[in-house]
């Protein structure tokens, strides 16, 4: 029989095998489509290796199984730029897991959440960046803070550091850790207290101004500069223990009205005014300065001694008013010492040079008598 080709214009049903020499043509949609014929199902078994020259391969199925460890991706490249941009693409989340060249990293477009993700060992070039790490299993004080993969279950374990020599269930007492703390923003007590031990300090500056205590007096100590207590009422006071605290020494009032008072007690006995200081109550001081000559207002409304008014000044050439004048000094020394010779009216005297006034009627009489 010779041979030639032959063209079969209907279906053909065929109970064996087929063995072909050449290869397999069709329209160009060319379909396989294995028993039951047109409901998709069935199976097509290419025992041999399959290639697909063609520029795309679409695969409709759900469910893909791959044996093959390992998945090559931009086959044949020449270099990492041809190979830029591989990687998997999910559609409809725009997820991507993409290689770049020009960096030579993976990049992930989405946060990546998991217990454990990586054991690193040796000197690595680069480092792992993530974003968004979430962590199931809770720090404990049995941990490592190690990261292990278990090869037959695939599972990466995260064993959380070890914090008993940091953390504890008590409160702390001190903190030791680091010797120069510094502050990256402000300090919140969140409604508790901050306290020193006796013998301590705060310092301001170059050690210029100190707060402390000893545990039986309390300092504020400042170097060469100027100290300033500002308020718009500045109040000193003593702790009156049940009484509360009472002000002692108040500075109130605005820059042209600022002005002091010091109370005893609750009534107020000294105050600085715009023209000088208002005294209530009675000053009592050892000694004076000046003569006092620009005083005014001043009486005496109680017996006084010459020796208690010479004693404020030397001399003076004011009037001396007062109810009784009294000498006490010593027989033989004249107690008042008259430069005028103009007479005094009123002025009675129990003696004149030493004599009575009946002494001197009678020798005045008797002298009266004798020149006849």
């Amino acid at each position: 029989m010779a041979v030639k080709d032959f063209i079969v214009k209907n279906n053909t049903q065929m109970a064996g095998h087929i063995t072909v020499g050449g290869y397999l043509a069709g329209p160009a949609s060319f379909v396989i489509d294995p028993s039951a014929v047109g409901d998709n199902t069935g199976t097509v078994v290419i025992a041999g290796d399959l290639q697909v020259d063609g520029t795309q391969t679409s695969i409709n199925s759900t469910t893909v199984n791959i044996n093959d460890l390992n998945l090559t991706l931009a086959d044949g490249a020449a270099n990492a730029s041809a190979a830029n941009g591989a990687g998997l693409t999910i559609d409809g989340a725009n997820a991507t897991f993409t290689y770049n060249s020009g960096t030579d990293k993976f990049v992930v477009n989405k946060s990546i959440t998991g217990i454990a993700y990586a054991d690193i060992s040796g000197t690595p070039t680069d480092h792992i960046a993530l974003t968004d790490i979430s962590v199931g299993t809770p720090a404990s004080a049995s941990g490592t803070g190690a990261i292990a993969y278990n090869n037959s279950t695939g599972v990466f374990t995260y064993t959380p550091p070890d914090l008993s020599g940091y953390l504890t269930s008590e409160t702390f007492t001190s903190v030791v850790q680091d010797t120069t703390p510094q502050l990256g923003g402000d300090l919140d007590a969140n409604g508790n207290n901050i306290l020193l031990d006796n013998a301590t300090k705060i310092s301001f500056g170059s050690d210029t101004l100190q707060v402390k205590t000893d545990g039986s007096s309390n300092s504020i100590i400042q170097g060469s500069s100027t100290t300033y207590l500002r308020g718009s009422s500045v109040n000193i006071g003593s702790n009156g223990g049940s009484g509360g605290y009472p002000n002692t020494i108040l500075v109130t009032g605005n820059v042209s009205t600022s002005h002091v008072e010091m109370l005893y007690g609750t009534s107020k006995k000294f105050e600085t005014t715009n023209t000088g200081v208002t005294v209530t109550g009675t000053v009592a001081a050892t000694a004076y300065t000046g003569d006092g000559s620009a005083l005014t207002g001043i009486s005496f409304t109680e017996t006084d001694t010459l020796d208690s008014v010479t004693g404020r000044g030397a001399t003076t050439t004011n009037d001396i008013s007062v109810n009784t004048l009294t000498s006490t000094v010593a027989s033989g020394t004249a107690p008042l010492t008259v430069t005028s010779d103009t007479v005094v009216t009123n002025l009675n005297a129990d003696k004149l040079d030493g004599k009575q006034y009946d002494e001197i009627i009678a020798e005045a009489t008797a002298l009266a008598i004798a020149l006849g």
